[in-house]
Order: C-alpha cells, then sequence, then structure tokens
C-alpha cells in the first residue's frame, strides 16, 4: 500500500507535512504508512484520496488496487 501511497503524494506534488495536515498524523507516521510500516483506517485514506484529488469513482479504483497488493512485511 505504501508505494502506491507515496506515488500518489509525490504526483500531487505534496510533502508529507502538508498530507500529516490533512489527516491529523505527524508527517514521520505518513513516512511510516508510506513505506507500510503502518496502517491508515479507511475513513483518512478516502479523506486524503480525496485531497489528492480523486472523485468517488478513482478512490474505489484506488482501494481496490490497494486490497489487491500483497501484504508488506
Amino acid at each position: 500500500m505504501g508505494g502506491i501511497l507515496r506515488q500518489l503524494r509525490a504526483g500531487a506534488g505534496l510533502t508529507l507535512e502538508e498530507v500529516g495536515a490533512v489527516t491529523g498524523y505527524r508527517a514521520a507516521m505518513v513516512c511510516r504508512i508510506e513505506r507500510g510500516k503502518r496502517k491508515i483506517s479507511t475513513s483518512k485514506l478516502v479523506k486524503l484520496l480525496r485531497y489528492y484529488g480523486f472523485d468517488a469513482d478513482g478512490i474505489g479504483e484506488v482501494v481496490s488496487a490497494l486490497a489487491d497488493e500483497p501484504a508488506e512485511k
């Protein structure tokens, strides 16, 4: 999941701090989520994807892609 979230953030031109401000997480926590070391709640994931500019259909596609990814160790 983290790799996809990192790519989406970078593609949106956002910093870890900006994402943290939207999700309520500190930048270090966002980094851990992006590295697959921490999980993100569904509600915060949806909020984050909306911030990245996704509509409902796009959010569904991203969530589906994330669900299909193998678990990170």
